[in-house]
């Protein structure tokens, strides 16, 4: 059992797939090398992802706006532009000028884009900070 929990937890993912990395930036570099587990890794994670986008738009009956954040979703502009690629027909389209540029917290859809495409920079300190407030004025 701990053996597979160690795979589970350590080599699956990106890593698993690629047989390389679960670095995103260490696959971008080797897929431009032609590296084929690379590129096959960075395609089922964006699938994946567009599936999520999908999967909720659905359950939700659409949505108004999609958010990408963490050290991907802020940083890896390529993600985004495979992600919302083709999206048309669901409301959803990228600006590529603002994908590239811009404020870390910024609106990268269209003008046409029926769904507002946001960057927003993951504050995990502030989500601890508040958590931690509300231990302490609750055992208080």
């Amino acid at each position: 059992l701990d053996e597979v929990l160690d795979h589970l937890a350590n080599k699956s993912g990106l890593l698993g797939l690629s047989g390389i990395s679960g670095d995103i930036r260490d696959l971008h570099a080797k897929a431009a090398e032609g590296h084929d587990g690379a590129k096959y890794a960075l395609e089922v994670f964006v699938a994946d992802v567009r599936r999520g986008i999908g999967a909720m738009m659905m359950a939700l009956g659409g949505v108004d706006v999609i958010a990408f954040t963490g050290g991907i979703g802020e940083n890896d502009d390529v993600i985004r532009r495979e992600v919302c690629r083709n999206l048309d027909q669901l409301g959803i389209q990228l600006c590529e000028n603002a994908n590239l540029d811009g404020d870390i917290e910024r609106r990268i859809d269209a003008d046409s884009s029926q769904v507002q495409l946001w960057i927003v920079p993951t504050n995990e300190e502030i989500i601890v900070a508040r958590q931690t407030v509300s231990c302490v004025t609750e055992g208080s």
